[in-house]
């Protein structure tokens, strides 16, 4: 017994999490290879990176799911069986250790990227003989001295965009900080009341200059391929920002006049995380027409265009877009090149809520930490997750449990309308904590206390709700219908993959380097939620005990207390609310894994792995860590929570997805590397300036609805194009309506149209998702863009095919055939020579369709079809006793006979395909494979009786057995 009280006094955290982790990352070696030898399990015929590349995307995100369980299951018990107990340590021991920590963010940069930056190792350097030589005022010493550095970088912002002058000022406003900070240090700890007064001058100087870092948000150079030119900006955002400036410089004066008891204000650190986390208001239309397309066209679809949400037009997943674009139009008069000025906007009122809300929580010295290491990420879609916790567990609005409940209401059903994954998550989240505070609301009677006010909230509130069920029930449909494809759809696998170039590099190619990449992409998101879960349950026991001590009390003692929860509500709010939502979030962003192009290592997992499992952790352990675990224990995990970005970002641009054009910090580092931010906007390469001479080379294009700027020469091009053609149409029909923007959702507003569905139908791939978007179209009025492919949208390919759609090459569309007889005057349109019959390459999807023909639900065997194989000169013919319908024959099970590896190329002779073949490429070593033979329309729209196949390179090929199935149709619209 005396030994297994030893054992689990043992069970702390720094025991259990690496414990746990090695036991998850031998889990992972053992199990990849099982993974890599199954196949996903395909339920739908879905064209995407799963099935074209042969991944086994469902078997890696249930090997993630069962380390998460396994993981969560090992962490829970050792945080149940723990047994705290307080252990003597060497303080100067302590001290030195803690001083190491600081040096942790350059560790994780030279571990994950094999790099890191001079002025981070002497910063990090700096802090530890701070916290050596004064252990107890380290917080409030460190926040001087970045209060000094960034106050000299003020001074640069203004002279870089009032007077234009641009200086090399890393190393220089390092170094001068350096140098001030020293004279601050010396003076501050002088017995002499002169030198300590001098100190406060500096700090509250330096802090008084803050506001003026908030200039750079002006900057209106721009470095183009003729040199260096300037663009005015609206004078309603000079104006905003100069009002913001100078209310916050009066604000920061008063607090520093009057409460003196504030040495480090909230301005401060406001101003501080504004400035690190630059968001470019440079006046472009941006590149990426798909991410920030659906950011800006929802406000003017649904808005002014009178389209019902998720009905008539989809937003991106939820009504986040619909504050951008409410401000790019109210402000802005809803010009594409306001839009990165709009996102300012709303990236300011974001960091201002958060750090107001982290600021009133932990206090400024470690406010303006947390503004300096943690950058406001550009994914807006999590910038309601830390506010909603830190509001929700707040000790002032728990005790007014009324308060509370209506709060807790409001802001669930809020995120659910901004980002419906996140609602939900947040609402499970939340729901042990609601359940227990409501509770106590009803056991002690609380609803006899409950003011006019808040009846009056709740009643509004209830409406509100009422009045949004239909929204709420559509836009669930929506959801649902695209989170149901998501494993076969979105993200890349992660077997099989070239080790990313950032990982390790000092490694080479070794095979430990790819070893050590499955892993951390497997087990490194798993990691903070243990640490989420083993304190969720230490505060839980905890509560529970206490509960149980609780009800031991005479109900007069009880009423005497009036707590709605016996200990801790917040923390305990804290602590199951975020492992619980980072977890759902998963759900999605475990399958996103596209780092390439959002973020390095876990792609956009990373956002909640920061925000919560990072800041929000720290919140918790400043308030209640000292609670549940040793005070070294406490500082050395904030440390850690400091130190996590620097495990997935490195630069500037890696926190910027959606990328925003015009940056010019993309390869900045993320600390100290400032002097990139106040240089000119970068105008990327193909960008032409909108001046008169650009006007009179497309006189067709509406250039009220771009502004003043740049643009892009080829979206010029094409928006005259598309404008003359939708000119056309419009003549013919005035409610013709055009889908298939399919990255370039911009179109829409650059156009003044209005969008069939979200515009992008590549997102729905799918039976039931594609279903959704045909119900939105009108097969007489809808025109549809040559992007639509019979790949992407095999579904939505047939349907437009069976419809009697027609190509016009001339405008490269897809259009219905009363429309092309229109236009034409002629009834001869058909879908020759469009890219519904261009040959196309398959890659593995076909194998990887046979290996789940038992399992997809939506395919029909067309019964027995006689046959005959002709072999003749490495070509396999089959002829087929009798023609038969293209469309109900559109899938073709091959069982081939060759045993290496080879591009198979399938033909079969149709009037339709140019030189009268139709081609479909695909890969196969050999076994069964299933073709959609249907994806081109040459086959589709025929009726079929022979068809060859044959290796890419000649050789000897066999054909065992064939049969056809059939797709199951769609509904009837």
């Amino acid at each position: 017994m005396k030994r297994w009280q030893q054992i689990k006094g043992q069970l702390n955290i720094w025991v259990v999490i690496p414990v746990v982790t090695v036991v998850l990352c031998c889990l992972c070696a053992v199990c990849v290879p099982l993974v890599q030898n199954g196949h996903h399990a395909f339920r739908d015929l879905i064209i995407a990176e799963t099935s074209l590349g042969g991944g086994n995307r469902s078997g890696e995100l249930t090997l993630f799911a069962v380390l998460l369980a396994i993981g969560s299951a090992l962490t829970a018990l050792a945080a149940f069986l723990w047994e705290a107990k307080e252990r003597e340590f060497d303080v100067k021991k302590q001290h030195v250790f803690q001083a190491m920590l600081c040096f942790l963010p350059s560790l994780f940069q030279l571990a994950i990227y094999g790099k890191t930056d001079g002025r981070t190792v002497v910063l990090s350097a700096v802090f530890s003989l701070m916290l050596l030589i004064n252990y107890d005022a380290f917080l409030q010493q460190a926040a001087c001295f970045l209060c000094i550095y960034f106050a000299m970088f003020s001074v640069a912002a203004v002279f870089a965009i009032a007077f234009h002058k641009h200086w090399a000022l890393d190393n220089k406003v390092f170094a001068g900080a350096l140098l001030l900070y020293g004279v601050f240090a010396i003076c501050q700890r002088t017995q002499r009341k002169g030198a300590k007064a001098g100190a406060a001058i500096i700090i509250q100087g330096a802090q008084l200059l803050m506001p003026l870092l908030l200039v750079s948000f002006l900057k209106n150079e721009y470095a183009a391929a003729g040199g260096i030119e300037t663009i005015s900006y609206p004078k309603r955002y000079v104006a905003l920002i100069g009002a913001l400036v100078a209310g916050l410089v009066l604000y920061q004066g008063y607090v520093l006049l009057y409460k003196k008891r504030e040495m480090i204000t909230c301005v401060t650190a406001f101003c501080i995380c504004a400035f690190v986390s630059y968001t470019p208001a440079a006046m472009l239309v941006q590149g990426d027409m798909h991410h920030h397309g659906e950011q800006l066209i929802a406000w003017q679809q649904i808005v002014e265009f009178g389209q019902k949400a998720y009905d008539g037009y989809a937003p991106a997943s939820g009504l986040f877009p619909m504050i951008i674009g409410g401000i790019n139009r109210l402000l802005f008069h809803g010009q594409v090149t306001s839009y990165a000025m709009t996102m300012v906007i709303f990236t300011l009122l974001a960091e201002l809520l958060t750090i107001w809300l982290i600021y009133h929580r932990v206090g400024g010295p470690l406010t303006v930490l947390i503004a300096f290491v943690f950058h406001m990420p550009a994914y807006c879609r999590v910038w309601l997750l830390l506010p909603i916790v830190l509001i929700l567990s707040d000790k002032r609005l728990i005790e007014r449990r009324a308060a509370w409940l209506l709060a807790w209401v409001t802001l669930i059903f809020a995120q659910g309308l901004y980002y419906p994954m996140l609602g939900v998550a947040m609402l499970l989240g939340t729901l042990p904590a609601a359940c227990i505070i409501g509770h106590s609301f009803v056991k002690n009677k609380a609803l006899r206390k409950v003011s006019k006010g808040e009846i009056l909230f709740a009643v509004i509130l209830l409406i509100c709700i009422a009045l949004c069920m239909p929204l709420l029930f559509r836009m669930g449909r929506h959801v649902l219908a695209l989170a149901k494809q998501t494993i076969d759809v979105d993200g890349e696998t992660i077997l099989g993959k070239q080790v990313a170039a950032f990982f390790m590099p000092y490694l080479g190619e070794k095979s430990v380097r790819t070893q050590l990449y499955i892993c951390a992409r497997f087990v490194l998101g798993i990691v903070p939620v243990l640490v989420l879960l083993f304190l969720a349950v230490r505060v839980s026991k905890e509560l529970f005990c206490a509960q149980k001590t609780d009800r031991q009390k005479t109900v007069a003692e009880h009423r005497a207390t009036d707590r709605c929860t016996p200990e801790n509500p917040g923390a305990f709010l804290m602590m199951t609310s975020m492992p619980v939502s980072m977890v759902l979030y998963y759900r999605y962003t475990m399958v996103c894994m596209d780092e390439q192009w959002v973020a390095n290592l876990l792609s956009r997992s990373v956002f909640p792995i920061v925000i919560l499992g990072g800041l929000g952790l720290i919140v918790f352990l400043v308030e209640h860590g000292i609670t549940y675990l040793s005070k070294g224990s406490v500082h050395a995990l904030i440390a850690v929570c400091f130190a996590l970005p620097f495990l997935f970002f490195f630069d500037c641009d890696d926190y910027s997805f959606p990328y925003i054009a015009g940056r010019s910090d993309a390869q900045s580092d993320v600390l100290l590397s400032y002097e990139a931010k106040l240089m000119p906007h970068v105008v990327p390469e193909g960008y032409v300036r909108l001046t008169d001479e650009v006007r009179a080379v497309y006189p067709d294009v509406e250039y009220a609805r771009i502004g003043e700027g740049y643009v892009q020469e080829s979206a010029l091009q094409s928006l005259q194009t598309n404008e003359q053609w939708m000119r056309i149409y419009h003549s013919v029909d005035q409610d013709i309506r055009i889908l298939g923007f399919e990255h370039s959702q911009l179109y829409y507003m650059l156009l003044g149209e209005k969008a069939v569905y979200s515009g992008r139908t590549a997102i729905a791939k799918d039976k039931a998702a594609t279903e959704q978007v045909i119900r939105q179209i009108d097969p007489e009025r809808t025109v549809v863009r040559s992007s639509v492919t019979s790949t992407e949208q095999y579904y939505l390919y047939r349907y437009l095919v069976q419809n009697g759609y027609v190509y016009l090459p001339e405008a490269k569309h897809y259009v219905p055939g009363a429309l092309y007889a229109g236009i034409t005057g002629r009834t001869d349109g058909s879908l020759a020579a469009s890219p519904f019959t261009e040959p196309v390459d398959l890659q593995y999807a076909p194998l990887s369709f046979a290996k789940s023909i038992d399992s997809m639900k939506t395919v029909e065997d067309c019964g027995e079809v006689p046959y005959q194989v002709n072999v003749s000169g490495g070509m396999a013919t089959v002829v087929l006793e009798k023609a038969v319908d293209g469309y109900a024959h559109d899938l073709v099970y091959l069982q081939l006979e060759q045993t290496t590896p080879k591009r198979i190329v399938l033909t079969f002779p149709s009037e339709l395909c140019v030189d009268g073949v139709g081609r479909i490429t695909f890969r196969s070593a050999g076994g069964a494979v299933l073709v959609p033979i249907g994806m081109n329309a040459g086959w589709l729209l025929g009726n079929q009786q022979t068809f060859t196949v044959q290796t890419e390179d000649g050789s000897d090929i066999g054909i065992a057995d064939v049969k056809f199935y059939h797709l199951e149709d769609l509904e009837e619209y």
